[in-house]
């Protein structure tokens, strides 16, 4: 009986494989960039984002990619090269879905922006104005 096929079955937090000589039933692993610790059967990052890690916690986060820490920043905002998050001028980078010819952009401190219009015109759902 191959206990893996079950999750319920086994305790394994991330790769569960059948023991080829049948000792214990199944054996645990991990994934790559991980370690197993035989001591209470949890996986690990070989490389993990700590605490002490030097990403912008107020707009920004560790995660890894490829086994390694790297510094990511929420939408609206980009990297700098200190690792810091700073808020992208989206209407400037013309990100943004506004109606130029009939209207504007305004960039908000959040990291979003808005669309406006022209005197005489009406912001549709669409952010063009009509």
């Amino acid at each position: 009986v191959d206990k893996c096929v079950n999750p319920s079955t086994h305790d394994c937090t991330q790769v569960c494989t059948p023991d080829k000589d049948a000792a214990k039933l199944y054996v645990c692993s991990c994934y790559p960039g991980f370690t197993y610790d035989d001591t209470d059967g949890t996986c690990s990052a070989d490389t993990a984002c700590d605490a002490d890690n030097d990403c912008d916690a107020t707009d920004g986060y560790c995660r890894l990619i490829n086994s390694l820490p790297t510094c990511s920043c929420r939408l609206g905002y980009s990297l700098t090269v200190d690792n810091k998050c700073e808020v992208m001028d989206m209407c400037e980078q013309q990100t943004d879905t506004c109606d130029v010819a009939n209207g504007g952009c305004v960039n908000l401190s959040d990291g979003g922006y808005e669309c406006t219009c022209n005197h005489g015109y009406e912001l549709l759902a669409d952010d063009s104005c009509r």
